[in-house]
């Protein structure tokens, strides 16, 4: 009988981690942002960012986009070959502005998601969107900094890709500081 509640007990909590419930000690900001941004080729796209989940350790956020544009959305993030070198696309995140490493200088600086479920695709055809959670270890996020999340960028016959990131910005709460 003891072993049938051990295991039923154990099964419990390894569904209660697979369904992602937050540590006990999480501050959850229900944030339920919506951020229509037109593209200069015609139509919007949208970003939601629904709930943010922080704890000492780790991130974590329900978010999306909606392609309401008029042609697929070609989404940049990782690795890019250009030529003979390569170079990283920083993709779903946490972005923020703070001193390059070493330095003063105020640059962009990202906590990428060790974790999006599901995968961001690269192509988001018009019409179509992609909803998951992305998350991250805390440990890089600045205490004193605004943060925003950041998913990639849009190629889209310009001279530079154009980021994808929300406008709304929040600060760590305090008890995750």
């Amino acid at each position: 009988m003891r072993k049938v509640a051990l295991a039923g007990a154990a099964a419990l909590v390894a569904a209660a981690l697979a369904v992602g419930v937050a540590p006990a000690a999480a501050v959850v900001i229900r944030a339920n942002w919506v951020e229509k941004t037109p593209a200069s080729w015609g139509g919007t796209y949208t970003i939601y960012v629904r709930q943010i989940s922080l704890t000492k350790s780790t991130w974590r956020a329900r978010v999306g986009i909606v392609n309401k544009t008029e042609e697929t959305m070609n989404i940049l993030y990782g690795l890019r070959k250009e030529g003979a070198r390569t170079t990283l696309l920083h993709g779903p995140g946490i972005w923020f502005k703070g001193p390059a490493p070493g330095s003063t200088e105020i640059v962009a600086r990202h906590a990428d998601a060790t974790s999006v479920r599901p995968p961001l695709p690269h192509t988001l055809r018009r019409g179509k969107s992609w909803f998951g959670t992305i998350e991250g270890p805390a440990a890089k996020l600045p205490k004193d900094r605004l943060l925003r999340f950041g998913f990639g960028w849009i190629d889209h016959d310009f001279a530079y890709p154009t980021e994808i990131s929300t406008t709304h910005q929040f600060r760590l709460p305090k008890g995750v500081r």
